[in-house]
């Protein structure tokens, strides 16, 4: 007995002993630290975490009460394939952290200040992100544990930059100049500041967030007021999240200000906004991959929206995000449209169809009301969608003048042929509400037309010069001016007396076949009981000229008629009108061979297409 006791007496000497070297170890390489590179350790164990190079020129740790940390020269390699070697850099990064938080945590840091961090975001060739290891893990349900998350009193970061590269190649660059996130407390509120710009446009970003305690907390929503401003513009979220690291789980209200579109516009890339304000306000959610902006209202100058809804879907591993939106419009004016599409000249005519979008499109826009300058449309609606390798939109349909439009086309992408096709008809046009409106036609009644093109091209410039348009406009019963008809016959009674009234209708024709911008005009014929006028010529869009001869058919008109026809020819704005040579206009017929399959047969069964 007394020689175990005497062997568990020196066991536990020695490991008493043993014990108190190791602390004597750590305590001396504790107090030694700042005389060590730990440069090359930091890169060693970064690289085995990441799975890729990183290299770190210097890392110094001061020991004390609170270590003082600094980190200079990160460099983070990209993935092979990436448009640049490193995918992240850090110029230096400087923190105090309270040593014995490390031993039990949370992490109590407070300094943090990093200058110069630079982070690319970007898709490989096979669409494998770059800021992924491997397969990504499935999106939990569940807020997660948010216990370890450290006290940063005090945060600052300086020159500073994210650059997100698309699929399809675009650049979205977003530029931090300053960032501060202060706070008194563990348990008081936090304020974030930043300063920097968007795609070059200057923006700022306030929020006052709840406290770290409060978010260490997962069993509660984190509330927070965040607000983006640039100039005029201010968009602000008030709410809560279930999952604020990851910005998810939101839900609250959304509002947008925005006196001028442009900071918006400039921000997508776009040149000009010119007065164009915008006034939105919705209830925002969301959840995993689907923001949903619910029953928003607003306006859009004087347009006013109605409770509408917009939803985006964010794209899994090389997919595109997808964003569906149902607008309702109580009214919508044009004008303001418009103005932003003049500003940007003729950009849209390099419109190319993405084979693969970065964003897919698709969702529904109605209006009680439409206006467009001084005219007017009723229960407007239309539908579209962008997807790969397609534009379409599937209807364009409002009641004007009385009548009844419909539109539909769709686009496609060059490797898919580059087709272009659009049809577009008009159904009872009331020409007695065209008079009213100010427009000064001399018939009455109801006019139809239809319009069908077809076109290949990569842009729809391209396209443009390719394309063929055929149209037909028709006409049954209304009534023809009887001056417009004596004036086109050139009926000596003139000279004598004013002719006054309406002539009756007894059928309208007008054909139009063009390719590539240069198209014929034949048959243009209006048949009355008094007399037939015709028409017929060409014009080239491209070189801006016209060549048209319009008569009346001396076989139809009175013997006071001297039938000479008249050339209306130059420019196609600012023509020349003279008379023509010849005795009168030969009659000239459709050939529905000549136009687009789906108007043959409307052109073909016309009463006024066969010769009086």
């Amino acid at each position: 007995m007394g020689g175990r006791t005497v062997f568990l007496r020196r066991l536990t000497y020695g490991l008493i002993g043993l014990a108190g070297g190791i602390m004597a170890f750590v305590t001396l390489s504790f107090m030694l630290l700042d005389r060590f590179e730990l440069g090359p350790l930091l890169a060693w164990s970064a690289s085995a975490v990441f799975g890729r190079t990183v290299t770190v020129a210097g890392l110094h740790v001061i020991p004390g009460k609170w270590l003082i940390v600094g980190v200079e020269g990160v460099r983070v390699a990209n993935i092979p394939g990436g448009s640049r070697p490193v995918m992240a850099e850090l110029r230096q990064l400087t923190a105090e952290v309270e040593t014995l938080s490390l031993l039990w945590g949370p992490a109590n840091v407070r300094r943090l200040e990093i200058d110069g961090f630079s982070l690319l975001l970007e898709y490989a060739k096979d669409g494998t992100r770059n800021w992924r290891r491997g397969k990504a893990p499935p999106r939990s349900a569940e807020p997660g544990d948010r216990s370890w998350v450290p006290s940063l009193p005090d945060v600052r970061v300086r020159a500073s930059e994210i650059t997100f590269l698309t699929s399809s190649g675009a650049t979205l660059r977003t530029r931090l100049d300053d960032a501060t996130l202060l706070t008194t407390g563990p348990d008081a509120p936090m304020r974030l500041s930043a300063v920097g710009a968007y795609h070059e446009t200057p923006l700022r970003l306030d929020a006052d967030l709840q406290s770290i305690a409060v978010l260490r907390d997962a069993s509660v929503p984190y509330g927070a007021d965040v607000r983006f401003t640039s100039g005029d513009t201010t968009l602000r979220f008030t709410g809560t999240l279930t999952r604020p690291l990851d910005v998810d789980g939101a839900k609250g209200s959304l509002f947008l200000h925005a006196p001028t579109l442009g900071a918006i516009l400039a921000m997508g890339g776009a040149k000009s906004g010119g007065k164009t304000s915008l006034e939105l306000s919705g209830a925002l959610t969301r959840t995993g991959d689907l923001w949903v902006l619910a029953e928003t209202t607003g306006k859009l100058n004087d347009s006013v929206l109605m409770p509408s809804t917009i939803r985006l879907a964010e794209g899994g591993r090389a997919q595109a995000d997808d964003v569906t939106f149902d607008l309702a419009f109580d009214r919508l004016n044009l004008d303001p449209l418009l103005v932003v599409a003049i500003a940007e000249g003729d950009a849209g005519s390099s419109l190319v169809v993405e084979r693969r979008p970065d964003t897919l499109l698709g969702g529904r826009v109605s209006a009680r009301t439409l206006s467009f300058r001084r005219y007017g449309a009723k229960n407007m609606t239309f539908s579209g969608s962008i997807t790969p390798g397609q534009i379409k939109f599937d209807e364009l349909a409002m009641t004007v003048f009385d009548g009844r439009f419909q539109a539909s086309g769709q686009a496609e992408s060059a490797d898919r042929g580059g087709g272009l096709k659009v049809r577009a008809s008009m159904v009872g046009l009331d020409l007695r509400q065209l008079h009213r409106a100010g427009i000064a036609v001399p018939m009455l009644g109801r006019l139809d037309w239809q319009i069908e093109a077809e076109a290949t091209g990569e842009t729809l410039a391209s396209a443009a010069r390719t394309a063929h348009v055929s149209a037909v406009m028709w006409m049954t019963g209304g009534g023809l001016s009887r001056d417009l008809l004596e004036k086109a016959s050139i009926d000596i009674r003139r000279l004598f007396r004013a002719p006054k009234g309406m002539v009756p209708i007894s059928c309208l024709l007008g054909v139009i076949d063009m390719h590539g911008g240069i198209g014929t005009i034949s048959p243009l014929r209006i048949r009355t009981n008094d007399g037939t006028i015709a028409g017929q010529g060409r014009f080239d869009l491209p070189g801006d000229r016209i060549d048209l001869v319009i008569a009346s058919q001396s076989a139809t008109t009175s013997d006071f008629a001297l039938d000479i026809p008249l050339r209306i020819s130059g420019s196609i704005m600012e023509p020349d009108v003279g008379l023509a040579s010849g005795d009168g206009l030969a009659p000239a017929d459709a050939d529905p061979h000549d136009l687009l399959p789906a108007l043959r047969d409307v052109a073909r069964r016309n009463a006024c297409n066969a010769p009086q």
